[in-house]
């Protein structure tokens, strides 16, 4: 178990020490700006979303923050353009026009379905009321509540024989993990799941992946 030096006097560090507990020296804004350097020299990606160097990139380049820093900002921005692009308008923009053209809801597990469900849903951080009013009233029918429906299926799947849904390969693999993997705590349904295992112990003989 690791802990990182803050404000900590020397008894407590030794404290922790004496009992095992290994020290990490709490990185400066130097060192993560030379880190984001780096990376935007080497040509890498943008840092994941939710990481610490990405939230790092977020405090120094929002002149909204306390931590904005101009001069890298400026900098790192004629390095990356790319990473200043707002692909959350973009997604956006391509959901509406999908809507508008009468086009099927993309299915989650793609870029497009995974952002509209980023952006419509309640419990998200990057949810976007106006947004959501707009394509939910563009397309009512693609926030159907779908789930008594693909359960049904997976239901009948399983009663025929059929070989057992996998996520990225069949429409019903991703919905099966959702409702019958109780790691999946929003969407797990013990009753399904018991009705599952009963008709196709076989589809359980693997733990479902992450």
């Amino acid at each position: 178990m690791a802990y990182k030096k803050g404000k900590l006097s020397l008894i407590q560090v030794q404290k922790l020490r004496e009992a095992g507990f290994r020290l990490e020296p709490i990185k400066t804004s130097v060192q993560h700006k030379c880190e984001l350097f780096d990376l935007a020299k080497e040509g890498s990606p943008k840092p994941k979303t939710g990481s610490s160097l990405r939230n790092q990139f977020k405090n120094y380049t929002n002149p909204n923050n306390g931590c904005y820093d101009k001069e890298f900002h400026q900098k790192i921005m004629s390095l990356r353009p790319d990473w200043f692009i707002d692909t959350a308008k973009i997604r956006k923009d391509k959901l509406l026009e999908m809507a508008k053209n009468g086009d099927v809801r993309p299915p989650y597990g793609t870029d497009l379905g995974n952002a509209l469900c980023r952006y419509t849903s309640k419990i998200q951080n990057a949810k976007d009321p106006l947004f959501t009013k707009e394509i939910k009233r563009m397309r009512p029918d693609w926030f159907k509540d779908t789930v008594k429906e693909n359960k049904l299926k997976i239901i009948e799947m399983a009663r025929s024989g059929k070989e057992k849904p996998l996520r990225g390969k069949h429409p019903m693999g991703r919905p099966l993990l959702c409702y019958a993997s109780d790691r999946h705590a929003s969407t797990f349904d013990q009753s399904f799941r018991d009705k599952i295992m009963e008709l196709r112990p076989d589809w359980f003989r693997k733990e479902y992946p992450e």
